[in-house]
């Protein structure tokens, strides 16, 4: 009992560690995360460690048979002694991981580890989904201040430095609407940083990702501060004049889109860094002052979650004490009840998926009719999921003990069931 726990260790310990390894290089540097929907960050993270963990089994395979292998250890233990290389090669995985891990100190590695991001984000399709929720923001988003602090700023600033014909807090699209909303996303995001005053739409975690946000992209926040000084002198020469000519409006329109932009390209990689799901980032931006009418019920990671626990936790219960299953083992119940788990949780997600796409499309009246098409795939990535699961439980361990017939009896087991 104590060789096999041992034998299985060999394998478990480094997986975890790769993964973590896996996870902060595919994450670095942190932008990468806002710059990303998370179904696509989660894509891209799965097939990079993928090739993390192919390149582990070759590895094992080099340091097991290859030129560097415990093979050439003969030359100095003399004659092969197959115990002693067996004992030997239960401790390839581990030390194939630490080869990994010490291999990242090489510059031509680190090269090669970068290649390897890059083609996981591309095949992932990673869109540049910040600039995205910026455009949408900027131009189509309403907004109005959520607080009074924040009004009374929108106000003086521009009644001080201009006057009350430029202030105007209604959506109505007349210019000095569009002028007084970009004044207050300014002063909404990036004012805050200029003057020293607190921000107002977030606290405790949200503070370090703005704090964060405003770290990285120092340079953009400069460049939209030196954007809202020639606004303000664009505002100032277009609405003190009686009858400003077609260049004054020209040039406030664009001084007014191009601080929009910028301030709202930061509002959107702020937000995709906190929240990883629509719908939560709609509640954020609500909070902030955005119209966040168009969002829907929300199934994150957390009920996701819960949901593959309980029903994990509720499986195993059923199987362990209603009567005619006594027959099954503690180590037979975890075998069936963790798969079924995963694959009512694969099989939650792609309903929420679908039906939330089907909602989406309903509000903006698109189509009114079932998504058959989306149905039909959602069930069969989820019907091969499950298959894959249950075949892979019973295989993998087969696999690690060395069994020549593990495919062939992970197959019966799986028509049986």
């Amino acid at each position: 009992m104590v060789a096999q726990l041992v034998q299985y260790g060999e394998w478990l310990m480094p997986a975890p560690v790769l993964i973590a390894i896996a996870w902060v290089r595919f994450n670095s540097p942190p932008t990468n995360r806002s710059g990303t929907t998370f179904l696509m960050f989660s894509v891209g993270l799965m097939l990079y460690c993928l090739l993390i963990v192919v390149l582990w089994f070759l590895v094992i395979i080099t340091v097991g048979q290859g030129s560097i292998g415990f093979d050439k250890l003969n030359l100095t233990l003399g004659k092969a002694n197959p115990q002693t290389q067996g004992e030997l090669a239960q401790y390839a995985p581990l030390v194939a991981a630490l080869l990994m891990v010490a291999a990242t100190h090489f510059s031509w590695i680190r090269r090669m580890d970068s290649a390897a991001r890059a083609f996981c984000i591309t095949l992932a399709a990673i869109p540049r989904e910040a600039e995205r929720l910026a455009l949408e923001l900027a131009q189509f988003a309403d907004f109005q201040p959520t607080t009074d602090r924040l009004r009374e700023k929108v106000r003086k600033a521009i009644n001080e430095t201009i006057g009350p014909q430029a202030l105007n807090f209604e959506a109505d699209g007349s210019l000095a609407a569009r002028f007084t909303r970009a004044v207050g996303i300014y002063w909404l995001f990036i004012g805050p940083t200029s003057s020293g005053t607190p921000i107002e739409f977030a606290n405790g975690n949200g503070k370090a990702a703005y704090t964060r946000i405003m770290q990285l992209s120092e340079a953009k926040a400069e460049g939209a501060a030196a954007r809202y000084e020639e606004l303000m002198q664009a505002g100032r020469a277009y609405f003190a004049t009686p009858h400003p000519s077609k260049e004054l409006q020209e040039a406030l329109n664009h001084s007014i889109n191009e601080i929009t932009q910028l301030t709202c390209n930061l509002i959107a990689r702020y937000v995709l860094y906190s929240n990883a799901t629509k719908s939560k980032r709609l509640r954020r931006l609500s909070t902030m002052g955005f119209d966040a009418s168009g969002a829907i019920w929300s199934f994150g990671a957390d009920q996701w979650v819960t949901t593959i626990f309980a029903v994990i936790v509720l499986s195993a219960g059923m199987m362990a004490f209603m009567p005619g299953m006594l027959r099954f083992t503690g180590g037979e119940i975890l075998m069936i009840s963790i798969p079924f788990g995963l694959s009512i949780g694969a099989a939650v997600i792609a309903a929420v998926w679908v039906g939330q796409r089907f909602l989406e499309q309903h509000d903006t009246e698109t189509s009114s009719d079932p998504p058959t098409a989306e149905l039909t795939a959602a069930a069969l990535i989820v019907a091969g999921f499950s298959a894959a699961l249950r075949i892979a439980t019973p295989l993998v361990p087969s696999l690690i003990q060395g069994s020549e017939t593990a495919l062939p009896d992970a197959l019966a087991v799986f028509a049986e069931r």
